[in-house]
């Protein structure tokens, strides 16, 4: 009887991961670009032309950006992608991009990283960024029909939205020594330092203890959405959601942009 009740229980995250992992790894790399070139599309009509992105470079099998990133550059918009900053604080630092910039395959995690200067999160939301609008496009392995994000596991984009599972904000999530599940841990990069000093909140988002789940999580007209393959937004409750899980509006896949739960989110 155990056994058949085990059988019966929701999947745990990590089993959800490796199963979303498995079906990434079986799709080639003729339909990974072509659903890159469809992903383009739904979001060069979604995303305004004059909008500064923040979006990432793929990890194998990810929804890649690059085409539209590409297009976003040539009619004018700007274009950020992720530095890991500090893996023990879950932070990331921005780096532009452009299809000539010289990459680096990050020390944590594997994904590329642009050489050249980085830039934290509040300057980039001040005087670093030109743009009056900013989009962020944050990876997923599968959201649900309520907008809660499963993520590869590493917290930097629950941490980056105030949600992060340590508490005070800004506190190390690990004991000295430890690695997350899904990134090998190392030394931080000299330019991984933190930009706030502890307990600090950053001005772009809530201070203190995490919001409530569903809350929503940006301030200052910044639009989020979540970039996973269609198959992969996948009805609610399908895998376990934690406190500081991210919620997001809105998800862009190759077949288009899906509001989450009803949460419209300004354009």
């Amino acid at each position: 009887m155990a056994a058949v009740l085990d059988l019966m229980a929701a999947p745990t995250k990590a089993q959800m991961r490796r199963s979303l992992r498995a079906a990434r790894a079986q799709l080639s790399p003729q339909e990974i670009s072509r659903r890159a070139d469809q992903l383009g599309q739904v979001l060069l009509e979604e995303i305004r032309y004059d909008a500064a992105v923040l979006g990432y470079l793929p990890m194998a099998g990810e929804p890649d950006l690059r085409p539209f990133l590409s297009a976003h550059l040539e009619r004018g918009g700007e274009v950020f992608v992720p530095v890991i900053a500090d893996p023990q604080l879950r932070l990331l630092n921005w780096a532009r991009w452009t299809p000539q910039t010289q990459l680096r395959r990050s020390r944590y995690a594997p994904v590329d990283e642009p050489l050249g200067e980085r830039i934290n999160l509040p300057q980039l939301l001040g005087a670093d960024c030109t743009s009056s609008r900013i989009v962020l496009l944050a990876p997923a392995l599968a959201v649900d029909t309520a907008g809660f994000r499963l993520g590869q596991g590493g917290g930097f984009y629950d941490t980056m939205f105030g949600a992060g599972p340590a508490a005070p904000h800004g506190s190390p999530p690990l004991s000295a020594g430890k690695a997350w599940p899904a990134f090998s841990a190392g030394p931080a990069a000299p330019h991984g330092s933190p930009p706030l000093s502890a307990g600090k909140a950053w001005p772009a988002f809530s201070a203190g203890p995490a919001a409530p789940v569903g809350s929503p999580p940006l301030q200052r007209g910044v639009d989020l959405l979540a970039v996973v393959h269609s198959a992969e937004i996948l009805p609610a409750g399908s895998f376990p959601v934690e406190e500081h899980d991210l919620r997001v509006p809105r998800a862009a896949t190759e077949s288009g942009v899906l509001v989450l739960n009803g949460n419209q989110l300004g354009r």
